[in-house]
């Protein structure tokens, strides 16, 4: 999975070095972690029933030398708002929001601290977490392959819509 979202995000594979860097959580610098970046990235904001229980104290990188060009370039990007939403400074004044995640998805405790901080910021905000299911389940609503919870996720997704954009509860 670390080698499929490196590829989407950096438009190059992953070299042997980095990637096992970033299976020991030695891919993000101290300077990052105790950078303003860090404050939207909190553990507390996901439920504790969703942690890992196979979480590790991997060393931390503490020497920003040790980091290859590539992950320099990593931090950049994934703090960039544009790429990241969860690292935006100001969420205020956004629109009414929708956001799935799934259970076993890399991405779903960045989709519920983003959530938990539109919520902080004042904007109204909808989450849904789908247990027992994985990262783009709501693409499989048609057959050959079909889920019973993408399509329930779809439905309530185009309820959530028409109640935003046409002000229908």
């Amino acid at each position: 999975m670390v080698k499929f979202w490196w590829r989407y995000a950096m438009g190059t594979n992953i070299d042997t070095k980095t990637l096992k860097s970033a299976l020991a959580n030695q891919h993000i610098s101290t300077t990052l972690r105790q950078s303003k970046y860090s404050r939207h990235v909190r553990r507390d904001a996901v439920p504790k029933n969703l942690w890992s229980r196979d979480v590790k104290n991997f060393p931390l990188t503490t020497e920003v030398d040790s980091f290859s060009d590539e992950l320099i370039t990593f931090q950049k990007l994934i703090t960039n708002p544009t790429f990241s939403p969860l690292m935006a400074d100001n969420l205020k004044d956004l629109p009414k929001t929708y956001i799935v995640t799934a259970q076993y998805d890399i991405l779903r405790d960045d989709g519920i601290m983003y959530a938990k901080r539109l919520e902080e910021a004042g904007v109204s905000v909808r989450h849904k977490n789908y247990p027992g299911t994985v990262h783009g389940f709501m693409m499989f609503t048609k057959e050959p392959v079909t889920l019973n919870l993408g399509k329930r996720a779809l439905e309530e997704l185009v309820i959530f819509l028409k109640e935003a954009l046409c002000n229908k509860k």
